[in-house]
């Protein structure tokens, strides 16, 4: 199933795009987040994905 809805998405978005969405979803998630660890966490995926 997974595999089925990555073909999916990545032939409808550019990886750009997909990036830039996780990105976005991301940012909101951890501001939400009371726990300081995923706000260090969340610095180095943000690092790699850029």
């Amino acid at each position: 199933m997974n595999i089925v809805v990555s073909k999916l998405l990545t032939s409808l978005l550019s990886e750009k795009i997909l990036k830039a969405v996780l990105l976005k979803l991301g940012d909101y998630f951890i501001a939400k987040s009371d726990n300081k660890l995923d706000d260090e966490i969340w610095a180095e995926v943000k690092k790699a994905l850029k």
